[in-house]
């Protein structure tokens, strides 16, 4: 709830601690994550904590469905 004009900083509206991912993080991890948390997206991060891209439940169910047309159709 942002109404406009609050000056609110970022660091006010997210939690001290996040779950994230490295990219070597196995897909099933991130998917008990999804399953076992009231989260939809996983921020991945390198080693360095830089954020090098985002996973939302969509993409990754997108993904899965892919792979799994794949294997039905060779």
């Amino acid at each position: 709830g942002m109404q406009e004009g609050d000056r609110k900083k970022l660091k006010d509206l997210t939690a001290e601690q996040t779950l994230c991912a490295e990219p070597e993080t196995e897909l099933a991890d991130i998917m008990k994550v999804f399953s076992d948390q009231a989260v939809e997206v996983v921020p991945v991060i390198d080693k360095k904590h830089n954020v090098v891209g985002i996973l939302t439940q969509n993409e990754l169910l997108q993904t899965m469905l892919k792979i799994s047309n794949l294997k039905w159709n060779t």
